[in-house]
């Protein structure tokens, strides 16, 4: 099973990933934990993404993708990719990056929630990042560079649209049915 979940910030993504890997078993390789770990290091890298993240900014593509990749080729059998690809850019990116590896994404879950919602989840985890004017900032950022991937893979025909809302366990139940319908519907390769 090979997966990406995207969504606005709060959406669940890192909730449900988690909960599709110890279900199912594909490793769950989470953009932004990697970006916050890589952050904390003497990396060339972390003082970079450490001025990003204080400032509510989308990391730059090729550190994400570099990190992204190390993960990739340390995963067998399967994977979540949590909150990426969230850029065109990233996408092409991944598209590419999984070319080279044979590999294609078996689909795509797409998180819909209210903003409302969001910022109300975003709030309560009580992250220092977690401001209401970072918030609206990052939800902004997430339609603006988020929604024409969503589109592109809708249009592959991989994008499996869930709602966010509820408690995990029926958000988890929800993506694991519709990948499900999602993968049987698939015409057989010839």
């Amino acid at each position: 099973m090979k997966l990406a979940i995207l969504g606005p910030p709060g959406s669940g993504k890192s909730t449900q990933a988690r909960r599709i890997s110890r279900i199912c078993g594909p490793a769950h390789i989470y953009a932004g934990e990697l970006l916050r770990r890589e952050a904390e290091t003497s990396s060339p890298f972390a003082q970079r993404i450490r001025s990003h993240l204080d400032s509510g900014l989308l990391i730059p593509s090729e550190i994400v993708l570099y990190l992204i990749e190390r993960e990739l080729s340390r995963a067998h059998g399967g994977y979540i990719l949590d909150g990426f690809p969230r850029t065109m850019e990233q996408a092409l990116e991944l598209e590419f990056v999984l070319r080279e590896r044979r590999e294609k994404l078996d689909a795509v879950i797409s998180l819909s929630i209210a903003d409302d919602e969001i910022l109300k989840r975003l709030l309560a985890r009580g992250r220092p990042d977690d401001t209401p004017e970072i918030i609206q900032k990052r939800i902004q950022l997430f339609h603006a560079e988020t929604d024409p991937v969503l589109e592109s893979y809708e249009r592959e025909g991989i994008l499996v649209e869930v709602s966010g809302a509820g408690s995990p366990a029926q958000v988890t139940d929800r993506i694991l049915d519709a990948v499900r319908s999602k993968m049987q519907s698939r015409p057989a390769a010839a």
